[in-house]
């Protein structure tokens, strides 16, 4: 493939993967560098990404795994999973920053599946199928999860 088709694939990918993982890391550099590291993996198999079915789907799962990597080794070092400041978090214009700020405050409170299955459905607005294909579980277990994630951040915020 060419140079070409790559810039193609980082501008329509490279904020929808950085604000994923931003949502895992909740740390504005390590989203950066873990959303670099994605698309340096991409660069490295652009001869081969035509025989990829779902591009989309294969990139979160890049992005996801070097975070989960990333989480090893800080869990490693510093003994603790979630690290979250709120001064991090990065603005959306869709909703104001008391609301977002509120609402990632709640997020942060519920089960880390959960956040991320709410965060591919409604941020992402990947679909079921996409979804399953990308957690690599089924359909079912895909809507079983995203009720109990409303579920879960429903009491949090009530």
């Amino acid at each position: 493939m060419s140079q070409q088709f790559f810039e193609e694939i980082y501008d329509e990918y490279f904020d929808k993967i950085y604000f994923y993982v931003l949502s895992i890391t909740c740390d504005k550099d390590e989203a950066k560098d873990i959303s670099q590291e994605t698309f340096v993996k991409i660069y490295t198999i652009l001869d081969k990404i035509e025989k990829i079915e779902n591009l989309k789907a294969y990139i979160y799962r890049i992005a996801r795994n070097l975070s989960m990597d990333r989480f090893r080794i800080i869990k490693k070092v510093t003994g603790f999973l979630n690290r979250v400041t709120f001064e991090d978090v990065i603005y959306r214009e869709e909703e104001s920053n008391d609301e977002y700020f509120s609402l990632m405050e709640s997020m942060k409170k519920i089960k880390k599946e959960y956040r991320n299955i709410l965060h591919l459905r409604y941020y992402e607005n990947l679909s079921y199928e996409e979804i399953a294909e990308y957690e690599k579980i089924s359909i079912g277990t895909v809507m079983s999860r995203l009720n109990r994630a409303k579920k879960a951040l429903k009491e949090v915020i009530l």
